[in-house]
């Protein structure tokens, strides 16, 4: 079981900033917009930095400054695995 799944009730464990750290392989959406469209594509990079909540994403030769709450941890469950699936609810901490 990952650390992404409850080991007691085996519900899904929302990531938490800890979890975004240098060396640790991540997902974000990029947003390209024009007059006529709007383009989403998603990139997986490695965290470079960290500093307040923020990190540096190197994807190829680009670095991307994002937000922890727009980064996803490339092991865990996608983001829509987690609309529709079940969050834990236990009351113990550090569970997973």
């Amino acid at each position: 079981m990952s650390k992404y799944h409850c080991v007691i009730c085996g519900n899904l464990i929302k990531p938490t900033d800890s979890d975004f750290f240098v060396g640790e392989n991540v997902v974000f959406a990029v947003v390209k917009e024009t007059t006529k469209s709007t383009k989403i594509s998603t990139k997986t990079g490695r965290i470079e930095w960290v500093k307040e909540g923020y990190a540096g994403v190197r994807s190829g030769k680009k670095i991307f400054t994002r937000a922890f709450n727009k980064l996803h941890p490339a092991d865990a469950p996608s983001p829509l695995t987690y609309i529709l699936g079940k969050l834990c609810e236990c009351e113990v901490p550090n569970h997973g």
